[in-house]
């Protein structure tokens, strides 16, 4: 049996797991998943990531789709700078670190004092 993804090499064939890519495949594909330097950077997810779902499989676009990328084109764009500018116009996040160690720490101070005060039903 071949390879499912060259189709050039024979298939590994797993009691359990049943066919799976032959071994030259799977090399290429640890290479390509994890660069030698470690995890890949930002720029190079953004990259892979910026290109839609449906140009990946193959699938026929809906008519937002087609609508946008004409849109882009009209613009001069990429996805890859569309990407880029939803994520340059994106929210901040509020980052609560500092605080936790200080209220870990016991040395975050409230500026007001409690009230109890009882319920009325």
């Amino acid at each position: 049996m071949k390879c499912p993804k060259c189709n050039k090499e024979p298939a590994i064939i797993h009691t359990q797991l049943g066919v799976l890519p032959g071994r030259k495949c799977q090399a290429r594909y640890l290479r390509e998943r994890i660069p030698p330097g470690g995890r890949r950077s930002v720029e190079s997810r953004l990259r892979e990531y910026a290109t839609p779902f449906w140009k990946i499989m193959g699938l026929a676009p809906k008519p937002k789709e087609i609508e946008a990328e004409r849109r882009m084109k009209w613009a001069g764009k990429t996805y890859l700078d569309v990407q880029r500018e939803r994520l340059a116009g994106a929210k901040q996040t509020f980052d609560s670190t500092p605080l936790k160690r200080k209220l870990l720490a016991g040395k975050l101070v409230s500026k007001s004092k409690p009230t109890y005060e009882k319920r009325q039903p």
